[in-house]
This record gives structure tokens, sequence and C-alpha cells, in this order.
């Protein structure tokens, strides 16, 4: 019996593969099948994934034309004889010998998707950090809460599933087809957990889609979150948790990828309701709406002398008090980007700037700053992050119905 199968999609990943698919050969069970799903590479993918295809009775190579990454992993689904199925992306690894756990830790609670935590790697897989999937120590996960997390982050990769939520669910050939595909996948799960360890190692590369910001393809964005927000069946609850979601995720794509910016807000603005739905919830828990008066982030940009951050941030207090416009982040070439703050989407071209018009005693402003303050803006080396601020806001201000202006 053949309890998890594995789909790797590839296309030309010659230089991460083998240690790709070292990592699935060092595991702790027998019973699995790893499906090499060759999405017509012209470099030496072939040859390596039928080397291993021939030395591991339980590697199976599949090629195809080349069609994108949703159609591969389509194509290994069609494949699959497993209980569960785990999808490794042909540049990343797993961690030695966590299968068998993972495996048996989903029987015996009957689950049918199971989260575990990514480690965030460089280009030779050295950990840069530890990215949880989930924000909360818990063993487990209402459908409600995975789906007001679902796109933080939406990495189909990071997560075991039972085969049998695919039964009628396949990828979009899109980009950001696993953002698309999560949220489906939650919506029909009855019980989903938490296994909270560092377990798929993510690689960070120049060639990957998550550094690729200039490309049309990046518009796909708005297919996914359009998918998500036609979710059919969802309680009302739910429905407002994948409301929440979406609105993070826009704010996000908003310096994630910010040629696009326009788009990823006109579509927001368009979507009617969608704010009013967050805001009525807000409504019903309103505390007073008073700014606290310390403010320990600018007395930490201070002591770090970053001036920079803390005029923003008085700024802002500023603006509770008297209102007057806010000016988002505008590109620097100059700056510095650390890897470990990913922050290669502020790195595009030509960034305009971005407004919002803040009126004094402001409830967006205010709930802004109650998240910043659980915001930890300055990183393990010292570097400060300022995107962290401007995202926060974009996502108060969006999820309270202000028009954001592109100048």
């Amino acid at each position: 019996m053949v309890k998890v199968s594995i789909i790797v999609p590839i296309f030309n990943q010659e230089k991460y593969l083998e240690e790709c698919l070292d990592s699935i050969v060092n595991q702790d069970i027998t019973e699995y099948q790893v499906l090499l799903v060759d999405d017509g590479s012209t470099d030496t993918s072939r040859e390596i994934c039928q080397g291993y295809a021939e030395n591991y009775p339980y590697f199976q190579y599949i090629y195809q034309d080349n069609s994108g990454l949703g159609s591969a992993r389509n194509t290994g689904i069609e494949y699959a004889e497993g209980t569960y199925l785990l999808f490794v992306d042909s540049d990343d690894a797993l961690a030695v010998n966590c299968l068998g756990t993972l495996i048996d830790y989903m029987d015996v609670r009957g689950l049918d998707i199971l989260y575990v935590d990514e480690i965030i790697c460089d280009e030779q897989l050295r950990m840069i950090n530890i990215c949880p999937t989930y924000p909360y120590m818990q063993a487990q996960i209402t459908r409600e809460q995975a789906l007001e997390f679902c796109m933080q982050p939406s990495h189909i990769c990071s997560r075991i599933y039972k085969r049998k939520l695919f039964q009628n669910i396949r990828f979009e050939n899109i980009w950001y087809e696993d953002m698309a595909c999560f949220p489906e996948l939650i919506s029909i799960s009855d019980r989903i957990g938490y296994f909270k360890a560092p377990v798929y190692y993510y690689r960070q590369h120049k060639g990957a889609i998550t550094h690729r910001d200039e490309e049309i393809e990046n518009l796909d964005a708005i297919k996914a979150w359009s998918k998500g927000i036609s979710l059919p069946g969802l309680s009302e609850g739910e429905r407002t948790a994948i409301i929440k979601a979406i609105m993070n995720s826009v704010a996000t794509f908003v310096f994630f990828r910010m040629k696009y910016a326009a788009e990823y807000i006109s579509w927001y603005q368009k979507m009617t309701g969608i704010a009013g739905a967050v805001q009525k919830e807000n409504d019903r828990s309103k505390e007073s709406t008073e700014l606290e008066k310390d403010f320990p982030l600018i007395q930490q940009a201070r002591m770090l002398q970053d001036t920079l951050l803390a005029d923003r941030l008085e700024a802002l207090a500023e603006l509770y008090s008297e209102g007057g416009d806010y000016y988002f982040t505008e590109y620097d070439e100059n700056r510095e980007v650390s890897e470990t703050e990913q922050l290669s989407f502020i790195q595009g071209k030509g960034l305009e700037l971005y407004s919002i018009k803040v009126n004094p005693k402001n409830t967006a402003l205010y709930y802004a700053n109650k998240e910043l303050r659980k915001q930890n803006l300055i990183s393990r080396n010292g570097e400060v992050k300022t995107f962290v601020l401007e995202k926060v806001l974009v996502q108060k201000f969006m999820e309270f119905g202000y028009p954001i202006k592109i100048l």
C-alpha cells in the first residue's frame, strides 16, 4: 500500500535537482511513490531523473511537453496512488527522515491537511530563517482559522494532503496556482492539523518566480483572489475569514509586485462589499480609539538611529491627532535589500508614490497602530523592516474601505 505520493514538477532545474531528490531518498518511510514530472526541460534534468528512476524503484519519470507548473502538478495527481500527497518543488528539499513521523501523525488524527513549517534558505540551501505556516501554536486548526491565514503563505508545498481532496480539484495553469488552489482545499477539509516543525527547505534564488517582478503573469494573483472570493458553501464566519486573507494578500502584493500595484488596488476597490464585511466584524468588538500615549516603536527606531523609520512613526502619531496625507514607500535604488526580510519586492523599477487621506482619530489608523505594536520592525541583524510599517497601513486602510491613491 502506497502511503504517500510525492509529486516533483521539474523544468530546467539541473542545478538544484539532485539535492532535492537526495532529500526525498533520505526518508524513514518505504511505502511511498515519487513522481518526477518533467515539464519539457531542455537541460540535463531528464538524464538526472532517469538515473534516479533506474536506481530507485519507487521513483517514476514522466515527461510532458512544456505546459506550466499547474499542469505538471495535475499530471502528478493523475498518476498518484498514495493515501496522501506531498508536493516538492525541484529547487527545494525535505528535512531528512521526516515523512514517517508526519504520515503517522496524520493517520492517528485522521487529518485531511497537515501544516509543517518552512526553512527559508539561500541558494546554497543554508538556513536564513524559519517561516511558520500558521501564526499560532495549536495542533488543530478550524476551517475558519485556516482560511483567515490561507495566503500567509499559500505555498502548496509546505503541507501534506489526503489525496481524496483532489478528487474534483485541480491546479489552474496560472502563476500563483497554489494561491488559487489552497483555499479551495481548505474549504472541503474536515480536519486540519499543524505539526510545528521546520521540515520543508524553501530555496531563495534569482531564477524563482518570486523574484520575477516584471512579468505580466503577476496579474494572475487577481485570478487567485477572485476564485477565493467566489468559493461556494462557506459559512458567514468562513466567508469573512477568506476576505481577510485576500485583503492581507492584496496589501502584500502592492509591495511585492509594485509594478502592478494600480491593477491590484483597482481590482480590490471594485469588489463591493469586501471592506464592509470586515468593517462590520470590527465594529462588533470596537475598542476605544484613543491612541496609546507611549509609542515604543519610535523609541526603538531612535535607539537604532534610524531617523527615517522614527520620522514615519512620528508622522503617524501626528496624523492621528491632526489628520493629513500619508505617502507610502518610494523606491530607493541605493538601498541594500536583505534576503532575510525577503524584500526583493521593493526593488521594482519606477515606483510611484501612494497616498491616503487621513482624518483625525481615524479608526483604521488606530487599528494599524495596534497591529504595529505587535510587529517586530527590527530584524535580528539590526536591519529595519520599514516595509512592515507600510504594508500594515495599506492593509488596515483597505480593510476599513478607505481609498488608496496612486499618484
